[in-house]
């Protein structure tokens, strides 16, 4: 099996490199061939926002237009397009003209628009195995834990949904970066490409899928038609507001849990379907910029979300970090203790201040269980089995509250919660494995000799973490919370197993009021909601 998994890795790899160098080689000739243009529609825009009308700058536009740039709008107008790049290109520096050609191989780009697949693309071949540290497997078994009968097909239809936002904007009025020809051309250039890195990549690999049905599950096609239109979202309206942005990613990215949550997908499938959508849009635009040049280009709007005066300190975010259970279950002179966890959670909060809002959150917190030290009473037992494996201990927390905001600059900001709600916990489960020779007479491999069963209660949560914005709507958070909860619990265990392979269960346990407390210390990235 894990042979059989390198030789799938290593042509995944292979696959994977040929595409991508490719990309680059077609982006960075295209981009050679037209980069002088477009930087110079940003120096264009850049002088009448300005106002720089000296001789030197005109030496300069004379100068430069010699060297072959002789391309000027009508009374100074300047492709649409381009008014929003000086945003963000580093084609002029403060009150010159001068173009900027000492740009890093890192800004250019190649290298932006490969950056974000890369990564989604890289984690999800370091996911693709079925042992060691953040494997496939570990991840289903999370969702089997949690979610063992989830079943809804709102990601056959939510896959499409930013598109079809992206086209009702149009047809109603909204300018975005193209008019709608323009716009289906890009999607028809991209849609080709995209169509190649999937179909190509599911006939190369015949990957099983997580539930049996099939072997065309690597990589997720509803996953990547997500984020493909997403992607093509944000790229028309992005610049008008980030919440387009966001609602598309938000669509792309619930398209993906779905997935794995129907068990359709491992979490491989599903980055890198993600990152090779992305970074087929990328390219499918550089290509289309590169046959169509200005064609079907909408004129710039006046404000772009880039020159609002950022509001209140709306967020959306998702946070990942480590955990530990502070509780006596913690001792690790009991039978069974737990181990160092992790947490998981998506965040969102509505300021109706710069410094106070109201919010919730929706997490997930797991725990390892171990069961070293664990005796049985009847030692009988012990002919029957080879061992124990035990379950992680979990909880799902459901919170609302207030929120409060302390600026510490125009970057930095610290962020308090105190919110409450409800708690309920996964049940926990330790498993005698039975050997070879019993398991027809017992009937199973595998036998739940313990089970920790606790009831849903209320709990809450008290939290700050420190926020630095890496740009205007994207921020960056180190987080530190405390949740508490008082279930009560049910235990049910298996006394004796008898030789015809029958069982005796034990005596049913109830606990009132059991405490359940844990800190969470992580990161998390937030979006701005200015």
């Amino acid at each position: 099996m894990r042979l059989n998994q390198l030789i799938l890795k290593r042509k995944m790899c292979v696959f994977l490199s040929v595409i991508v160098l490719t990309g680059n080689l077609f982006s960075q000739s295209f981009l050679n061939q037209s980069s002088q243009h477009r930087a110079w529609n940003a120096i264009i825009a850049s002088s009448n926002s300005i106002g720089l009308s000296n001789a030197n700058s005109a030496n300069n536009q004379t100068t430069y237009l010699d060297d072959g740039m002789s391309q000027f709008f009508p009374n100074g107008m300047l492709s649409s397009k381009f008014h929003y790049w000086k945003h963000q290109a580093k084609y002029f520096q403060n009150d010159s003209l001068s173009i900027n050609t000492s740009v890093k191989w890192y800004e250019t780009k190649a290298f932006r628009i490969s950056l974000a697949p890369a990564i989604l693309v890289g984690v999800g071949l370091f996911t693709f195995k079925d042992n060691g540290f953040l494997n496939r497997q570990d991840v289903r078994e999370f969702r089997n834990r949690y979610f063992p009968t989830f079943h809804d097909d709102l990601d056959d239809y939510m896959q499409y949904g930013p598109a079809i936002l992206a086209y009702g904007l149009k047809f109603g009025g909204v300018k975005g970066m193209h008019n709608i020809p323009r716009f289906t051309v890009n999607l028809g250039i991209s849609s080709l490409i995209n169509w190649a890195f999937i179909g190509g990549l599911k006939q190369i690999t015949n990957v099983e899928r997580p539930d049996g049905s099939d072997n065309r599950s690597f990589p997720s096609g509803h996953t990547a038609t997500a984020f493909f239109t997403a992607t093509l979202l944000h790229k028309e309206y992005g610049h008008i507001s980030p919440l387009y942005s966001i609602a598309g990613y938000s669509m792309a990215t619930m398209t993906g849990v779905l997935r794995q949550l129907n068990d359709k997908h491992w979490i491989s499938d599903v980055l890198v379907g993600a990152g090779l959508a992305i970074f087929s849009v990328e390219l499918g635009y550089v290509i289309a910029d590169a046959l169509f040049n200005d064609w079907g280009v909408n004129p710039p709007p006046k404000v772009t979300a880039y020159d609002r005066k950022p509001g209140n300190p709306s967020f959306l975010l998702a946070k990942a970090g480590y955990a530990n259970v502070l509780s006596e279950l913690s001792t690790k002179n009991g039978d069974v203790f737990s181990e160092a966890g992790f947490n998981l959670g998506a965040e969102g909060a509505f300021f109706f201040t710069n410094w106070l809002g109201i919010g919730g959150e929706f997490s997930i917190a797991s725990f390892p269980m171990n069961s070293d030290n664990l005796k049985i009473e009847d030692e009988s037992i012990y002919n029957y089995i080879d061992g124990f494996y035990t379950e992680a201990m979990g909880t799902r927390t459901t919170f609302f509250g207030p929120y409060v905001n302390f600026p510490l600059s125009k970057k930095a900001a610290l962020v308090g919660k105190v919110i409450g709600g409800w708690s309920s916990g996964a049940v926990g489960t330790i498993n005698a494995i039975i050997k070879e020779e019993y398991q027809e007479t017992v009937g199973t491999d595998v036998l739940p000799i313990f089970e920790y069963n606790p009831k849903g209660t209320w709990g809450v949560s008290a939290g700050i973490s420190a926020r630095y914005m890496l740009s205007r709507n994207i921020g960056m958070n180190l987080f530190l919370e405390y949740n508490y909860s008082k279930p009560d619990v049910t235990i049910s265990t298996i006394r004796s197993i008898n030789p015809d392979g029958s069982y005796a269960k034990g005596e049913i346990v109830s606990q009132d009021g059991v405490e359940s407390d844990f800190f969470a210390i992580g990161l998390a990235v937030s979006a701005m909601l200015w």
